[in-house]
């Protein structure tokens, strides 16, 4: 049998991955050195040219954005033949599906939120040791590169051969319950949990990199242990882009699909594998109310980053001051 990371697409992956590495080996070397990160960073002055330029922005936000959601808000509520567009056919639709689904929407928002915390707290984790060893570093990049640039589908593909081969080697049923046989949501917040991990690190990297040496050293001479160090030292100070990272994971969980919908047990999908499966069926306003609700749970998501964002930067001002 042919294994399916032994086909066509090999060769534009390994591409792809050694320009990630490329590219953020670059990066790094252009980095501001230490000394310099209290310098106001630069700022672009357009002039006369910002109306037109913010012009040019909604629309394109219009068109990409605008246009699929009127087409759906336009879908759900139709009906009646002839057909009519009403705004009551659009609130029962969505109550509906609310109702029906209401279960799992809440396990979905709990995995994304669950996958958030855990793939923010493993990559402060490695950033932090990536900084005290050259070689993790580059394992840490190496990793990242491979990742990002693997299709979700091929990603889905080697997760169930890696559960499988956990399977074999621990051939216990609670296991095999909670990785196979289901109903269990721990595959798809395995997946993305490793599908998402290098977004948290390139959050998460430029801040560790930039707390100062002498605290790190200062902690060691006093005694502390290595778990210590991270937890008086590294989470305080990074714990700001943590949140960030985390909230930034849980709203990209929300909507992922390419290697969710390969692991997911029976009788546990997420609701946007929900979607993907009622797509099958046609286009109706059933259809565009569940779209409708997808939507509205990345934007919320979206909503409560930037809220979490505006407050972390008014809560550092107010510490500036």
């Amino acid at each position: 049998m042919t294994r399916p990371w032994h086909g066509p697409w090999q060769f534009p992956f390994l591409v792809v991955a050694c320009l990630v590495v490329a590219g953020s080996l670059r990066w790094e070397r252009t980095l501001p050195p230490l000394e310099s990160v209290e310098r106001p960073p630069y700022e672009l002055a357009l002039g006369l040219a910002r109306w037109p330029c913010l012009i040019f922005v909604l629309a394109v936000i219009g068109v990409l954005v605008g246009v699929p959601v009127i087409s759906l808000i336009w879908k759900a509520g139709l009906s009646g033949n002839p057909q009519a567009w009403s705004a009551h056919v659009i609130r029962f639709h969505l109550a509906k599906e609310f109702h029906v689904r209401g279960e799992l929407i809440a396990m979905s928002l709990l995995v994304a939120a669950g996958c958030g915390l855990l793939t923010s707290a493993l990559g402060l984790l490695l950033c932090w040791l990536a900084t005290g060893a050259r070689w993790f570093h580059a394992l840490t990049l190496a990793l990242m590169a491979i990742v990002w640039a693997m299709p979700g589908p091929i990603l889905g593909i080697g997760m169930k051969d890696a559960i499988n081969y956990v399977l074999t080697l621990i051939p216990v049923e609670p296991l095999e319950v909670a990785l196979y046989r289901g109903p269990s949501p721990l595959p798809n917040l395995w997946v993305n949990t490793v599908r998402f991990f290098p977004c948290a690190v390139a959050v998460l990297w430029p801040v560790v990199r930039l707390i100062p040496v002498s605290l790190r050293d200062a902690a060691r001479v006093d005694g502390a242990a290595p778990r210590q160090e991270f937890q008086h030292v590294i989470l305080p100070l990074a714990l700001p882009a943590c949140l960030r990272a985390g909230f930034a994971v849980m709203v990209l969980s929300l909507g992922e699909l390419g290697a969710c919908k390969l692991v997911a047990t029976p009788g546990s999908m997420t609701f946007a594998q929900e979607v993907f499966v009622q797509m099958h069926y046609g286009v109706n306003s059933d259809l565009a109310a569940l779209c409708l609700i997808l939507l509205a749970m990345v934007a919320c998501g979206g909503a409560l980053f930037a809220a979490v964002n505006w407050w972390l930067r008014a809560w550092g001002s107010g510490l500036d001051r």
